[in-house]
């Protein structure tokens, strides 16, 4: 799950965001960077039995002109892009949000390098902003890790044996 836009901070811990059963990965505005010191931000939550979170690395800043190269890597990349798109810079991927993310306008994008493998639905807004949440849902099924089994074995013990205990 990926929140963009969160307006989270360094005064934020991080015990106030955390999700049972996830692991996030978390990208706060540096206002020193981007001049602004509200909006901005990004929260990625990892579901731990679809990934082992220690291989997931977030970005907030990226170049990387041989992105194509890491063809045995599964990419993705989003977040408000207001005025940019990556169409042409990212011949190889494919954008899925195709709806209308704040008012009329697509600008929450995301792409990644596996074709079709998301299917985009707009959902309203949460809370008081003004983009609408969009679920991509995957077009595959997502591995997971299996709970370990607990086998116990319990024998039947003859009267004899029974009666042979100090009880």
């Amino acid at each position: 799950m990926c929140l963009t836009e969160t307006w989270l901070n360094n005064n934020i811990p991080d015990a106030n965001i955390k999700l049972t059963g996830f692991s996030h990965v978390r990208v706060d505005r540096d206002p020193s960077r981007s001049g602004k010191r509200k909006g901005g931000g990004l929260v990625l939550y990892i579901n731990n039995r679809w990934c082992n979170p220690g291989h997931v690395t977030v970005k907030d800043i990226i170049y990387c002109p041989d992105i194509e190269l890491l063809a045995e890597a599964y990419i993705a990349i989003s977040g408000d892009f207001n005025h940019v798109t990556l169409d042409s810079t990212l011949s190889a991927f494919y954008q899925y949000v195709k709806c209308p993310t704040r008012k009329n306008k697509t600008i929450d994008l995301m792409y990644a390098n596996v074709k079709d493998a998301y299917t985009a639905t707009p959902l309203p807004p949460l809370g008081k902003s003004d983009h609408n949440l969009v679920f991509l849902h995957p077009q595959y099924t997502p591995l997971v890790c299996r709970q370990k089994h607990t086998m116990r074995s319990f024998r039947k013990w003859s009267p004899e044996c029974a009666a042979g205990i100090s009880w």
